[in-house]
């Protein structure tokens, strides 16, 4: 449909769409499925769907300071937190993501990381998932996979960094 004008009146029940002197194809397909028209029209009304909020849009359209203790509130809070968390845990962990040993190109590590960190922000959104339906606790919740992510990145700081006393010390 092609019109020159139209607007929409958002008093009526469902909304309704006007349009003005326009052009619309017609296909008749039992009759005669191989020929379309063009059919010229002054006046169209249209029936427009009426919009169907779901609770999921409702409670992302909250303020955190309106959410609640109840599950689903819980789980839309670690949502929001969720991302923040892991953007500073990954640039603490980013030193040590971009070590290289010598004679190693340096971009050898970049699709390890990026696998890590999508699976890392799919077991975030899983968790919230679980908080939601109440399968797992809303304390610790999603933020225990981000304290065990950032003791492994503790752990590995500390590892890479202190030196191996096996190792006989080098000469000039």
């Amino acid at each position: 449909m092609f019109a020159q004008s139209g607007h929409i009146d958002p008093h009526t029940t469902p909304p309704q769409l006007h349009l003005n002197n326009g052009q619309r194809l017609n296909w008749q397909h039992l009759e005669r499925p191989e020929t379309i028209s063009l059919d010229q029209f002054q006046h169209a009304q249209l029936t427009l769907p009426s919009p169907q909020i779901t609770a999921s849009d409702r409670l992302r359209n909250l303020e955190s300071h309106q959410l609640s203790q109840s599950p689903a509130h819980q789980s839309e809070r670690q949502k929001r937190h969720n991302p923040a968390l892991a953007l500073l845990i990954f640039t603490l962990a980013l030193p040590l993501l971009c070590q290289s040993k010598p004679r190693q190109s340096p971009y050898h590590k970049i699709l390890p990381i990026f696998l890590l960190f999508s699976l890392y922000l799919n077991l975030l959104d899983t968790l919230t998932t679980l908080i939601k339906k109440t399968t797992l606790p809303a304390y610790p919740g999603s933020y225990s996979l981000h304290l065990l992510l950032l003791a492994l990145t503790a752990y590995f700081g500390i590892v890479t960094t202190t030196p191996n006393p096996h190792t006989p010390p080098k000469t000039p």
